[in-house]
């Protein structure tokens, strides 16, 4: 060994100097971690090339459809995992004779995206909406592409959305505060009922969406097994056999439950 090798090898660092030099390299890695995560976040909700190309051979006026249009009600039950409706009673007979089907999100599964496609029916890759940074960038999540709500509206149809403590999805669907109600938990089921009674009342055209978020927030809170997502889990079920009810009382009515959660596994 050479004197050069063993005078570095038996030199004593000075701690304090060393703690700056990790102190100064950790402050600059954070630094490029923020930037790099600022960019991808910044550029995840760009809209894309194919989102310009929809909405330019979008039809100013579409053709009023040649047949009657049905009333359509929706009840979105956010977080309900597959293998969770499947024991819920109320869904087991919705289910009878009705068509069902799983619909397969590309990862990340980002509320403000999946909302976004649910309601254009445009997927995520064209219309470049990933993140619940849309709906900040917006100023209240206007949709980028043609939705529900605008086809419904071209009919001169009725309108009516509700949501339990969130407006994401009901601002999507249409501009018009009179059209969106955001209610608290305590009061989200009696006012669906209400909603449910009062839509399904005529065989007029028009679109109800009513979105329960306790379910998933209850399993985010305190896990699928505890009281309170037993008890979400309860009032999804209620609420899926008045919808099944309402639609037997009126046979115009076109009824949809979207169970909105990851399978076990």
């Amino acid at each position: 060994m050479s004197d050069e090798v063993r005078a570095l090898s038996t030199r004593v660092i000075d701690p304090r100097a060393a703690a700056k030099g990790f102190v100064l390299v950790a402050c600059a890695g954070a630094l490029m971690i923020w930037w790099l995560a600022e960019s991808l976040w910044r550029d995840a909700d760009v809209a894309t090339e194919a989102t310009r190309a929809l909405r330019r051979l979008a039809d100013p006026e579409p053709p009023r459809p040649p047949n009657p249009v049905r009333p359509v009600a929706i009840l979105l039950l956010d977080g309900l995992r597959v293998d969770e409706a499947a024991r819920l009673p109320a869904m087991q007979a919705f289910r009878e004779g009705a068509r069902t089907g799983n619909l397969l999100f590309p990862s990340p599964t980002f509320s403000m995206g999946a909302y976004h496609a649910l309601v254009t029916g445009a997927p995520n890759h064209l219309t470049g909406v990933s993140t619940n940074r849309y709906h900040v960038l917006t100023n209240g999540g206007v949709a980028r592409v043609d939705t529900l709500g605008d086809r419904v509206r071209a009919l001169g149809g009725r309108e009516r959305y509700v949501g339990e403590d969130l407006d994401w999805l009901l601002q999507l669907l249409t501009p018009s505060p009179a059209a969106r109600d955001t209610v608290p938990i305590r009061e989200f089921d009696a006012t669906v009922q209400r909603d449910l009674e009062a839509f399904a009342a005529s065989d007029a055209p028009g679109l109800l969406v009513a979105h329960l978020l306790w379910v998933d927030e209850s399993a985010h809170e305190g896990g699928v097994n505890s009281v309170a997502h037993r008890a979400a889990l309860a009032r999804a079920d209620a609420l899926i056999a008045a919808l099944h009810q309402r639609q037997r009382e009126q046979p115009a009515l076109v009824a949809l439950v979207l169970a909105g959660g990851w399978p076990r596994r």
